[in-house]
């Protein structure tokens, strides 16, 4: 867009009339909206919103944390070949979801078909079709309206940033980390991610305090790293054993004493005298 050209910015009505929204969340959702691409995503650095609006770069951060939270505003960041963060991307949602507007019905379009003033037939005189006279342009040929998907609804929104303060509650200096980034590089992983990230917290400061680490990395970049991947995989149980029947072992080799005196071993050569002949012995 050239510097010549008059800048609009759109964004959602239902922010304008949000009691959880501040005035200065307005102005950073409006600036944000008019600096878009045209795939609707904004790259502006919080330092420069700062300056334009003449805040502090924190109440840029806040707003944007309840922006994201309310479902007004998507973020994510953009990670450098080397690396290291770039600014963060903004998009505006526009496209939300109004359940109170009535949707047309195919009996409500017939209807208003059929009202419509109909043009009687004109002969065509063996030429085929008559001619268009000028009704616009057909709707086949219209060109769609663009819309943004909404990607997380404001419900959604809120059941992630519990999900988030519950992980950072069990981060073990997750509250010297700077939330906003936290925050950021927690809603750019995917459900399954967090759901490992939270899961692997624990472990992986046990790991870092087993090699003699007394400081660990802060949660932010716990996140953004994905550090948990580089933990050693878990052991694996122990297959149970199946169960079998007991091992039948077999008798051991008498020796020549043994074999000299039989009747002593009868686990070893049965009883030679039978049963009858021990009771005579006992009598």
């Amino acid at each position: 867009m050239s510097l010549g050209r008059p800048r609009i910015s759109i964004i959602p009505a239902d922010a304008v009339t949000d009691s959880s929204l501040e005035g200065r969340d307005l102005q950073v959702l409006a600036l944000l909206g008019r600096h878009t691409d045209n795939r609707g995503w904004c790259c502006r650095s919080q330092v420069k919103m700062a300056k334009e609006l003449g805040c502090g770069r924190a109440t840029v951060q806040r707003s944007i944390t309840r922006l994201v939270s309310a479902g007004y505003l998507q973020l994510r960041v953009k990670v450098r070949d080397s690396g290291a963060d770039a600014a963060h991307e903004y998009r505006v949602v526009l496209d939300r979801p109004d359940f109170d507007e009535a949707v047309e019905t195919d009996a409500d379009a017939a209807a208003a078909t059929e009202g419509a003033h109909k043009r009687a037939g004109v002969p065509t005189g063996g030429q085929g079709c008559p001619r268009m006279d000028g009704q616009g342009v057909p709707t086949y040929e219209r060109a769609p309206m663009l819309t943004i998907p909404v990607k997380r609804t404001r419900e959604s929104a809120r059941e992630d940033e519990k999900e988030f303060e519950r992980a950072r509650r069990a981060w073990p200096s997750g509250f010297a980390d700077s939330r906003d980034d936290a925050l950021a590089a927690w809603l750019d992983l995917s459900p399954e991610d967090r759901r490992d990230a939270y899961g692997e917290i624990t472990r992986f400061a046990d790991t870092n305090k087993s090699i003699g680490r007394k400081l660990i990395c802060g949660f932010a970049s716990y996140l953004r790293e994905q550090r948990w991947k580089a933990l050693p995989p878990r052991p694996k149980p122990a297959p149970v054993a199946a169960a079998s029947e007991p091992r039948v072992l077999p008798r051991p080799r008498p020796t020549a004493f043994q074999r000299a005196k039989p009747h002593l071993y009868p686990e070893l050569f049965g009883d030679p005298t039978g049963s009858n002949q021990d009771g005579a012995q006992n009598e």
